[in-house]
């Protein structure tokens, strides 16, 4: 369900419930004042009727108060019904009825409500039948201060109720034609200014949840339209912006990713140098070797290991820099002579703790990067000349299984080759 009907519901909703409560309270003060104006029209009565007792039987000239009310009954009955336009009823206390007019569809209310009169009260009670409302009035007998019986009146009011409902009746019109009125006021001004503002506010939410990709009418020509119009321009802009900061972020990220590629491996990769210069220098000053073909190409390997490392210090400047450098590329490697090359280099630090590298190899062509497996080899027996007991050989194997290169290196002293 679209909000905009949502909204236009719930407006009607509230609405619609505040008429009936409106109506409600209108409908119980009229009740309330209906049954005020019977009560006192009956207490008015009440006071007219005792007085008609009390002349009526002061001229009987009986001497027994209950035969004065017997022999008056009938009259003050007629008088009574036709002077107050009612009906009634006069009995002793005895229960006995002496006079009655009454209809019979009001006997039992009647009847519980004499049972409740005694002495000291008078009961009122309003019955509704229909559209007809009744007043029913019954109030003890006094003769020369002597209670003598019960007299019951019902009268009819129903005009008065008939006003009273006419009154609620056009009250309620009134308040279906206001409701309409203003349910069609609030219809009016939510179609054109809630329904747009609903808009803006359902793509600011969008916005904070990251959703772009939406859009609504700008057509319009007045200060709402022109807000929409903009805040649309405005969620482009932020989308572009988005997706810039996105692209730069992960240029960034690829960038430091390169960075630490690089650095993470240029200290492994700067012991293959740093490894063979001391070594061969280690050599020639101790002047252990006099073997002018082994100078000669220690020379050679200082020299060339040292342009190694300027390289490598170049590739780290230009990295500081933020320059990213370009990663080896695949060859086709004698991955025997790699072996063998970085086994002659590493013999030199191997004598300075007692070990000697032994090797047997298979010839064998592999597709790789020279100089990451270059440090690979390194790293492996640089790690079992440090940890190398009970030793003094370490042993270096190839085999080929397949399309596969097998490589074993170990400084145990015990081997299952």
């Amino acid at each position: 369900m679209k909000i905009k009907t949502k909204l236009i519901l719930g407006l009607g909703t509230i609405l619609l419930s505040t008429g009936i409560m409106l109506n409600i309270a209108i409908r119980n003060i009229l009740s309330d004042k209906l049954e005020t104006t019977i009560k006192e029209s009956l207490n008015q009565i009440m006071v007219s009727t005792t007085e008609a007792f009390k002349y009526r039987t002061s001229i009987n000239i009986s001497n027994d108060n209950s035969e004065k009310l017997k022999n008056e009954s009938e009259y003050l009955l007629s008088y009574m019904s036709l002077h107050n336009e009612c009906t009634a009823k006069i009995q002793d206390f005895h229960g006995n009825i002496l006079a009655n007019n009454t209809q019979p569809i009001f006997d039992d209310d009647l009847a519980t409500q004499i049972n409740k009169v005694d002495k000291t009260n008078a009961l009122i009670m309003i019955k509704y039948i229909d559209s007809s409302c009744y007043g029913i009035l019954s109030y003890p007998i006094f003769i020369d201060s002597e209670y003598q019986g019960t007299f019951s009146m019902i009268k009819d009011y129903s005009s008065l109720n008939k006003d009273n409902l006419e009154t609620i009746n056009l009250i309620t019109l009134i308040q279906i034609v206001f409701f309409i009125i203003i349910f069609t006021t609030a219809y009016f001004i939510t179609n054109t200014v809630i329904k747009p503002i609903i808009s803006l506010t359902a793509g600011v939410k969008k916005i904070e949840e990251g959703d772009y990709n939406f859009s609504f009418n700008t057509k319009r020509k007045d200060e709402v339209g022109i807000l929409s119009s903009e805040f649309i321009k405005m969620k482009d802009q932020i989308k572009t912006q988005i997706q810039t900061i996105k692209e730069e972020k992960e240029k960034i990220l690829k960038l430091e990713q390169h960075r630490k590629f690089f650095f993470d491996n240029v200290t492994h990769e700067i012991k293959t140098p740093i490894t063979a210069i001391t070594g061969y220098s280690e050599m020639l000053a101790s002047n252990m070797i006099q073997d002018e073909d082994f100078n000669k190409r220690a020379l050679n390997r200082i020299h060339s290991e040292s342009l190694r490392i300027n390289k490598l210090v170049l590739d780290l400047i230009e990295v500081s820099k933020g320059q990213t450098q370009s990663t080896e590329p695949f060859n086709q490697i004698k991955i025997d002579s790699i072996i063998n090359y970085t086994i002659e280099d590493m013999n030199l630090k191997a004598a300075k703790y007692g070990l000697h590298i032994n090797s047997t190899l298979k010839n064998g062509i592999i597709y790789g990067q020279e100089n990451r497996l270059k440090q690979l080899f390194i790293n492996l027996l640089d790690n079992a000349i440090k940890y190398s007991n009970n030793s003094n050989e370490i042993i270096v194997r190839s085999t080929i299984d397949g399309n596969k290169y097998i490589i074993k290196i170990s400084n145990l002293y015990y081997n299952s080759w």
